[in-house]
C-alpha cells in the first residue's frame, strides 16, 4: 500500500496543499514549517483509524503533559480526544475561528488487501465494478477542534473505492470496510529520533508474529555494523550490542543508523516518513523482499519543494459575457 495523492486544507503553515502522481520515492525539501505540516497532515489520516496512532500525534504536537493520557472515546476508531492544555493547539489551524483540518489521500492497495476485496465483492455487489479497473482507494477524514482548544473531533467524511463511494458512519459502514480501514491504521510510520530502540527490538525479538522482523532488520545492519542484537543488561533493561560488545563503540552515527533501520524493518509499516540527509533508507522499497512500501524523506536536496496551493480565484463575469 502506499500514497499516491494527498490534499490537506486548514493548517497554519500549510493552509492548503495537493500533491498528485506521487511515486514511491518522495523526496521533500526540507525541514521546512510546511513538510512539517505536510507529515502531520498524512499522519492525521492513519490517526483518525488508529488510537495509538492518535496519542502520538497529540504527543508530536505537544498537547499532553509528559505523564498526561488523554481522554479518547470512539470504537474501532477515535472519534474524539481530550486534554487539559487550552493554548497550544491554537496554533495548529490557519483559522483559529474555524478551527478545522481536511485531509484526503489516495491510495493504492496492496494484493493482500486487493484480495480481501475482491472476497467481500461477493456480497457487496457495488465492489465489482469498484475494484475492475484496479486496488484504489480515496479517504477522506476530518478535524474539528473545540473552542476551548482542549479537545478535538475526528471522523471519517467519505471512502471511495475505485469510482464507487461508499458509506463512513457507524451506523452504516460495511463490515468489510471496517475491516480494511482496520488494517491501514497500522501502517504508517513516522521516524523519531530518540526512541527506544531496544525496548522495541526486545518486543519484536519476543513477538510470535513478527519476529521475522527482527531477522530482517538484522540482516540489514549485518555488512554496514555487524552482527547486532538485543540482550537484558544486568540492571534489566534491554540493550543493543554489535558483535557481543555495545552500540555506543559505534558513536552517533552508529545509533542512527540504527534507529532508521528500525523504523523500516522492526514497525512493520508500509508507509515511512524520516527527515534525514542520508539516503541509507531509499532502497527499502526497491524488490520484492523491500520492507516498505513508499518513502517520504525530507532533506536539503530534497526534489519537491512543498509550498501552498494557488488559492482559487472566483469566475467573475464581465459585463461583455467574458470570464476572467
Amino acid at each position: 500500500m502506499f500514497i499516491s495523492a494527498i490534499s490537506a486544507n486548514g493548517f497554519a503553515d500549510l493552509p492548503s496543499v495537493d500533491l498528485t502522481d506521487l511515486s514511491r520515492e518522495v523526496h521533500l525539501q526540507g525541514p521546512t514549517p510546511a513538510t512539517t505540516v505536510l507529515g502531520d497532515a498524512l499522519e492525521l489520516v492513519f490517526a483518525c483509524l488508529s488510537e495509538e496512532g492518535l496519542i502520538r500525534l497529540l504527543r508530536r504536537w505537544s498537547l499532553l503533559r509528559p505523564d498526561e493520557e488523554p481522554d479518547i472515546l470512539g470504537e474501532p476508531f477515535p472519534a474524539q480526544a481530550a486534554w487539559s492544555d487550552r493554548k497550544t493547539a491554537r496554533s495548529l489551524v490557519s483559522d483559529a475561528g474555524r478551527r478545522n483540518l481536511s485531509v484526503t489521500v489516495t491510495m493504492s492497495l496492496d494484493p493482500p488487501q486487493f484480495g480481501a476485496l475482491r472476497e467481500a465483492a461477493s456480497r457487496e455487489p457495488r465492489l465489482v465494478s469498484a475494484i475492475s479497473n484496479g486496488a484504489s482507494l480515496t479517504l477522506s477524514v476530518g478535524a474539528l477542534f473545540a473552542s476551548s482548544f482542549d479537545a478535538i473531533a475526528l471522523s471519517l467524511r467519505a471512502c471511495q473505492i475505485g469510482d464507487e463511494r461508499f458509506p463512513t458512519t457507524a451506523a452504516d459502514r460495511p463490515p468489510w470496510l471496517t475491516r480494511l480501514l482496520q488494517g491501514i491504521g497500522g501502517r504508517f510510520h513516522r521516524h523519531q529520533p530518540g526512541v527506544s530502540i531496544p525496548l522495541l527490538a526486545m518486543e519484536t525479538v519476543t513477538s510470535w508474529d513478527h519476529h521475522s522482523r527482527y531477522v530482517a532488520w538484522q540482516s540489514a545492519l549485518a555488512d554496514s555494523l555487524g552482527a547486532i542484537r538485543v540482550v537484558r543488561a544486568p540492571s534489566g533493561s534491554p540493550v543493543l550490542l554489535v558483535d557481543d560488545k555495545p552500540l555506543r563503540r559505534w558513536g552517533v552515527q552508529g545509533f542512527e543508523r540504527v534507529e532508521l533501520a528500525a523504523s523500516a524493518w522492526l514497525t512493520g509499516a508500509d508507509v515511512l516518513w524520516v527527515e534525514s540527509e542520508r539516503d541509507i533508507l531509499d532502497p527499502c522499497v526497491q524488490g520484492d523482499q523491500a520492507p516498505l512500501e513508499q518513502i517520504w524523506r525530507v532533506s536539503s536536496d530534497g526534489e519537491t519543494a512543498v509550498r501552498p496551493a494557488p488559492e482559487r480565484r472566483a469566475a467573475r463575469f464581465e459585463r461583455d459575457g467574458t470570464v476572467e
